[in-house]
């Protein structure tokens, strides 16, 4: 039985310049394999489109596939408001990840402007971002002074 529940953040796009780009922030929970979160989409060329849905779904993984190829399965529906609102839902997706919810395809749908717009992407995993190579901002501060001061 497993156990864990984890948080990804994915982008999904098809890398072309000013087409809609999709964030899904997610978190996974192994044991029921459901995955709740928020998907924000933006596109910066006309017409500009900006979206944003909470979203719940869940995951299925393919047993006995080798193990560079695609084996979870993600499908997500998605409201402005949730998933127990009376707003009808404004997103889905269906994707196809690896093991490690690195890097897949995606098809998506998201409502805006009175019709359905569809989409397919590649999906990567956001690289994660730590401080602890950064100075604290005190001792940032403390060495630009003392390189003012030597300059």
């Amino acid at each position: 039985m497993a156990i864990g529940l984890f948080h990804t953040r994915l982008n999904v796009g098809n890398g072309l310049p000013g087409a809609p780009f999709l964030t899904l922030d997610l978190l996974v929970n192994v044991v029921s394999k459901k995955v709740t979160g928020k998907a924000r989409l933006y596109q910066a060329t006309h017409p500009v489109q900006v979206f944003h849905a909470d979203v719940w779904g869940s995951y299925s993984e393919l047993p006995f596939v080798p193990a560079a190829s695609p084996s979870v399965i993600l499908h997500l529906d998605g409201s402005p408001s949730g998933p127990f609102s009376q707003i009808a839902q404004t997103f889905h997706l269906q994707g196809l990840l690896d093991k490690a919810w690195s890097h897949g395809t995606a098809s998506y749908r998201y409502f805006a402007n009175g019709h359905w717009i569809d989409q397919h992407g590649r999906v990567r995993k956001v690289p994660e971002i730590t401080h602890q190579d950064h100075a604290r901002p005190a001792e940032r501060l403390k060495a630009a002074i003392k390189h003012l001061e030597h300059a």
